[in-house]
């Protein structure tokens, strides 16, 4: 399968600007690895925290395609049950991370 996205890694820019009536906006632009942008996500300031929020997951998009993609590999793979639950494991914890922190 061909991946028709963006390839990863892709990362959040913080863009805050004034609005065109003096309304604080917060803009945050999702951008890829080689910084073209990928997605802008705005807003005003009450819903800064949520847009960076979103903007964070949409970043990890990539790295939790990719946890998936590897965890069912692990399931499909010979070997031990604890080996596929530490390798599992693993995966997780880091897209989790990338997409919350």
């Amino acid at each position: 399968m061909t991946d028709k996205h963006t390839p990863g890694p892709w990362y959040v820019a913080a863009n805050d600007a004034l609005g065109r009536r003096g309304q604080e906006h917060a803009h945050h632009t999702v951008h890829a690895d080689n910084g073209v942008p990928v997605c802008r996500m705005g807003g005003n300031t009450t819903a800064h925290t949520d847009t960076r929020a979103n903007a964070r997951l949409i970043a990890a998009a990539p790295e939790l395609l990719a946890a998936l993609r590897a965890i069912k590999a692990a399931i499909e793979a010979p070997g031990s049950y604890r080996d596929t639950v530490n390798a599992v494991d693993r995966i997780t914890q880091a897209a989790i991370a990338k997409a919350t922190e």
